[in-house]
């Protein structure tokens, strides 16, 4: 029934594009893959009838993941990526124009007018001249290409041209042939037009320090390398992907990893796809944020490192690339400690959810494994079930108080040899001798430094 459903909601929605009507068709063909999200022909259909060419290419890249080998959404996809490529570095945002067309020159490194637009629109006059080998890879023999070439801008004089107008590239067959969106010869004055506008000069390649980490062309903004959002300023977490950005803020005991996949993933490959055409620095920054976002901390720190290499120069630049590579440094440090360290049960009895999460945190973050309880009925059902190296309880608790459970405890030869370490907010003689009556190994009194707890379960298991 359902499999009639998907025909039923494809061959409608198919009709629907046909005929024009692109808000049923599109609502249609939704249906279709909420059903069958492995549809090829719905995903290709939906990038037919999409109002804008971000979703044409959303759904493009799904019908290549369902089928790479699907030569009309790859015609089509690379033309979209393109078109938006060319647009972004004509809005001098040359980011986001890179990351469109190196993804258009994986579907064909063929295409002379991706690689001079990428040549354009690089980060670096090495990244540059990586693409500009490209594309005399190409054609080396097209006289139009060299006198572009000549004009591209030098340390000495840089160009800037009055830019051409582009013709009009918008057109709604998808699976058409994949024209020219613009003539070579107004692509090269554009072209010239966005290497003179946003590829560095040699002087600022040897300072890094002269222009912001992940920053793009776009005065006084900052752009997100994965997502594209922007912000007025370099946020610690991105809004629009909940990326880790800022190197100066990230705190490896607490990593937030809430970050789409999926962007990291394609980010990873078009900045290591920079990375191997040229060591360019802020490529290798965003390739070690992406692997940090993603926990893979040894890869983020491997191009870090890279980074800082190139950074070198400039001993302002590295602060927070410095900072974070030592704090990566004194974290491996730890972890490797922690692995030759005999992992110990610990069980927390308290009725402060707020104390069994820092208590557990101390804890686990040590390499312990924690086991809570909110009262003392139900630490006597978990001892049941697996036996702590560590008991630690706090006195006062609704029910049976800590005195009360600790006797328990030791009254049961199967349990009396674990170290119970009894917690109190009052420092009171009495309180001391009635845990030691109870059979306490020992008394803390809250607050206390997590090095001193540490030190007490290590003293009594």
């Amino acid at each position: 029934m359902s499999a009639i459903r998907v025909q039923s909601y494809l061959h409608k929605g198919i009709a629907a594009a046909q005929a024009g009507d692109a808000q049923t068709a599109r609502r249609l063909l939704r249906k279709t893959i909420a059903l069958a999200p492995e549809d090829e022909m719905a995903w290709f259909w939906l990038a037919y009838v999409a109002d804008s060419s971000d979703d044409k290419i959303f759904h493009l890249r799904r019908v290549l993941e369902i089928n790479p080998q699907q030569q009309e959404a790859r015609s089509a996809l690379k033309k979209f990526l393109f078109q938006n490529g060319v647009e972004c570095a004509k809005a001098m945002n040359c980011l986001q124009a890179r990351a469109y067309l190196l993804e258009a020159a994986q579907l064909d490194a063929t295409d002379e007018m991706v690689w001079m637009w990428l040549a354009s629109v690089a980060d670096s006059q090495a990244e540059r001249e990586a693409y500009i080998a490209k594309l005399l890879e190409v054609n080396p023999h097209n006289q139009k290409v060299q006198d572009w070439l000549a004009k591209l801008p030098s340390k000495q004089t840089p160009i800037i041209d009055e830019p051409a107008s582009l013709p009009n590239t918008e057109g709604t067959q998808i699976a058409a042939e994949n024209q020219a969106l613009v003539t070579t010869e107004a692509a090269i004055d554009e072209a010239s037009l966005a290497a003179a506008t946003c590829v560095q000069t040699d002087s600022s390649l040897t300072a890094p320090g002269n222009h912001p980490v992940i920053e793009t062309s776009v005065a006084d903004k900052w752009v997100c390398p994965f997502c594209f959002t922007e912000a007025k300023k370099l946020p610690p977490i991105c809004a629009g992907c909940q990326a880790m950005v800022s190197l100066a803020d990230i705190d490896l005991n607490a990593l937030i990893l809430k970050a789409d996949k999926r962007l990291l993933l394609r980010a990873i490959e078009q900045y290591g796809n920079e990375v191997n055409l040229a060591q360019n620095h802020t490529a290798l920054i965003n390739l070690g944020l992406a692997y940090l976002n993603m926990g893979m901390l040894e890869a983020a720190t491997k191009y870090f490192k890279m980074a800082l290499a190139l950074a070198v120069k400039n001993p302002t630049f590295p602060d927070p690339l410095q900072n974070l590579l030592e704090n990566l440094k004194v974290y491996f440090t730890q972890k490797a400690k922690l692995k030759n360290q005999v992992q110990k049960v610990v069980m927390v009895v308290d009725d402060s959810a707020i104390m069994r999460k820092l208590l557990t945190v101390i804890f686990t973050r040590r390499g312990h494994r924690v086991l809570t309880a909110a009262s003392g009925i139900e630490a006597l059902a978990k001892l049941k079930e697996e036996m702590p190296d560590f008991i630690l309880m706090d006195i006062f608790m609704p029910g049976m108080d800590g005195y009360q459970l600790c006797k328990l405890i030791k009254s049961n030869a199967a349990m009396d040899s674990i170290p119970v370490v009894l917690m109190s907010g009052k420092d009171n003689f009495f309180d001391k001798v009635r845990a030691r009556v109870a059979g306490a190994s020992d008394w803390i009194m809250k607050p206390f430094e997590p090095q001193a707890l540490l030190d007490m379960m290590r003293k009594h298991s």
